[in-house]
């Protein structure tokens, strides 16, 4: 959000992290707090991760990034079951979901960022995980801002 607040969009997004595999009232894993801390972003307030909610999130939100491909594969599995059952659109639901590392357009990220898990952060190279992601979160920042973001609307659908 310190990038979108750079950009003068910040009021105009809201970035949640859910937890796929957590429930509401589960702590922010401390590794992830000490690594956010160096980065200047202060996650002790922080309510822990929210609870993800597959239809209301696909309904309401434009993406839903995943940070491994294991959580994109079972958040698509998990939708693909409940569209055939609610009778949705599979398709326009499976656009939203995304791969944070196959948003970063020059694909320089290491590997770290496209077989993080999450539960396991405290056993790898935290700092180069969180670089990854503040990396990949620019370069989706860059998109929307190409897509027409602007301070209060955007312009193409």
């Amino acid at each position: 959000m310190k990038q979108a607040e750079a950009a003068g969009v910040g009021g105009i997004l809201l970035a949640l992290s859910a937890g796929y595999n957590t429930k509401p009232g589960d702590p922010i894993p401390f590794p992830i707090i000490e690594e956010a801390a160096k980065k200047g972003i202060d996650l002790n307030e922080e309510k822990p991760c929210a609870s993800f909610s597959l239809r209301n999130d696909l309904e309401n939100h434009d993406y839903i990034i995943c940070l491994d491909r294991r959580v994109r594969s079972k958040v698509l599995s998990d939708a693909e079951q409940l569209a055939r059952t609610l009778k949705e659109d599979y398709a326009r639901w499976e656009s939203k979901i995304r791969l944070l590392r196959d948003i970063d357009g020059d694909q320089s990220l290491t590997k770290s960022a496209w077989e993080l898990d999450i539960s396991k952060f405290n056993t790898t190279n935290n700092e180069t995980v969180m670089d990854d992601i503040e990396r990949a979160c620019a370069a989706f920042l860059k998109v929307l801002l190409e897509m027409g973001l602007e301070d209060g609307c955007t312009s193409k659908e």
